[in-house]
């Protein structure tokens, strides 16, 4: 799923891109706990990890019946982000936890950067000269180099192999035009490259990549635009968030809550269809709360504190990227499926931990 699903692209529905990536995202989703059923496969889950989990699954449940929307459950026609998705993402989280990157061959990282900048030719560039190959975004398409670069650095043995794979990274940012997405592949190859020089000190080089990506990201990105302000998109979510700051308005309300929010100060949302707050902290926010919120963050440490138990700098610098490219974007779904994976990778791989069997009836 994770080297397939950019490629799926069907001509139906109101989004040739988005809509079918996210049914057979679905399917596939659901065919994995169906075969991890039957083969009676046991999975170990950190207990706080099962504990946050439990925390939005319930919260999307009652957003469900104190929030009732159209778009709540399935989502818009233009995403299906709903929470019906989120589900989906949630069991990918607890089911897809193979140590696939380890032994993944450097050439199969490479023919499929290879594969997504031919896209670049398939497809006519946007009115502002950016390109999004097959994801159908500029800024997701970005995100591909950011999922790239730490598989092809893990895996780096053949030189030549490794350098080719560099320069499709390379074209990728360049014509997709993404900051958020330059950033994140600078910031994963200053932490791999310290990671390797000072492996004793991967905390440190960690908190310098940190606060250098909010450096380089927040100030181009507060700057004025006529169609799409973060600033005024994070004003509405804020003013939102605060209806209802505990457990959020709902999953798949954000254009309803952005909405509603962004008339109280005449706010170009208000005419505009602003279907994300551009920003996953920011959605998670306005969707489940504070408490979601809460829940989502702690999955995110203790992941991160997994890939630090073990050194795995790889699995650091691959999560570190995504939380940049999804934090000042719309989050495409083969974005949230790579996240979720690796969240799910980080909290299956600690010694705290609790069984689940899974036993064919």
């Amino acid at each position: 799923m994770l080297f397939f699903l950019p490629f799926v692209i069907l001509p139906f529905g109101t989004s040739h891109f988005e809509v079918p990536k996210v049914i057979v995202a679905q399917l596939l989703i659901e065919f994995l706990v169906v075969i991890s059923l039957f083969q009676q496969q046991a999975f170990h889950l950190q207990k706080k990890a099962l504990y946050a989990i439990v925390v939005l699954v319930i919260l999307s449940v009652a957003g469900m019946f104190l929030f009732p929307s159209k778009v709540a459950f399935f989502g818009n026609p233009f995403r299906l982000q709903g929470v019906f998705l989120f589900w989906h993402l949630l069991l990918f989280c607890v089911f897809a936890k193979k140590h696939l990157f380890q032994n993944l061959p450097a050439w199969v990282v490479f023919v499929f950067l290879l594969a997504q900048v031919s896209g670049i030719f398939f497809f006519a560039p946007n009115t502002a000269l950016r390109t999004y190959s097959f994801l159908g975004e500029p800024n997701a398409f970005a995100a591909v180099g950011a999922f790239g670069l730490p598989l092809l650095f893990v895996n780096r043995r053949k030189k030549e192999i490794f350098y080719l794979g560099l320069a499709c990274i390379a074209l990728i940012i360049f014509s997709s035009g993404s900051r958020s997405g330059l950033i994140a592949v600078a910031v994963e190859g200053v932490f791999l490259l310290l990671a390797k020089r000072f492996p004793h000190q991967l905390l440190r080089v960690f908190l310098i990549c940190c606060g250098s990506s909010l450096l380089f990201l927040v100030s181009p990105f507060f700057t004025s635009d006529l169609h799409e302000s973060r600033a005024e998109i994070w004003r509405s979510a804020s003013i939102a968030f605060l209806e209802n700051p505990i457990i959020g308005g709902g999953v798949g309300n954000v254009e309803i809550l952005l909405h509603d929010a962004s008339n109280q100060f005449a706010s170009f949302i208000s005419a505009r269809y602003v279907d994300s707050s551009h920003s996953i902290f920011f959605d998670v926010l306005l969707q489940l709360g504070i408490v979601g919120l809460a829940a989502f963050l702690a999955l995110i440490f203790l992941a991160f504190r997994s890939f630090f138990r073990t050194k795995n700098s790889a699995m650091i610098s691959l999560l570190l990227g995504m939380i940049v490219v999804l934090s000042f974007n719309p989050a495409s779904v083969w974005e949230l499926v790579v996240f979720w994976y690796v969240i799910g990778e980080g909290v299956s791989t600690s010694d705290s931990s609790v069984t689940i069997e899974s036993h064919t009836s």
